[in-house]
């Protein structure tokens, strides 16, 4: 073969035009689901922030009950302490005595990166002839 036929040129034109309309359309994909994941990003941010701040107002709640618990704990004898009662009291009062963790922050990938599209690059440039 000294060069391409005219048909061969023409189909390596389409498909060179192909691999390029595609490799478009995948870039802007990939920059829609960059603009997306933002947005995401955004609102997950804020409601993870609202949902700690809810975190230390029931801590706070929990450690202002515990307090009153421990009172009544304390201001009860010895032996309703050590009997069926205060043991069963002591248990529930050590459950309200802990802290509930935060949420830790949600991690998600900055961005999606936009493929390189060699092969499309490769084949658009292939001479038709030596």
């Amino acid at each position: 073969m000294k060069r391409l036929t005219a048909t061969q040129i023409r189909t390596k034109q389409e498909l060179a035009r192909s691999l390029g309309t595609l490799a478009s359309e995948i870039t802007l994909a990939v920059q829609k689901i960059n603009t997306d994941l933002a947005a995401a990003r955004e609102s997950i941010e804020a409601l993870t922030g609202r949902y700690n701040e809810l975190i230390q107002e029931s801590n706070a709640f929990m450690a202002s009950v515990n307090e009153q618990q421990k009172t009544f704990f304390d201001d009860h004898s010895d032996a309703w302490q050590g009997g069926d009662g205060g043991v069963s009291y002591q248990y529930w009062l050590e459950e309200w005595s802990n802290d509930l963790d935060e949420l830790d922050e949600i991690a998600l990938p900055d961005e999606i990166e936009e493929p390189e599209f060699v092969a499309a690059d490769i084949f658009g440039d292939l001479p038709d002839q030596p």
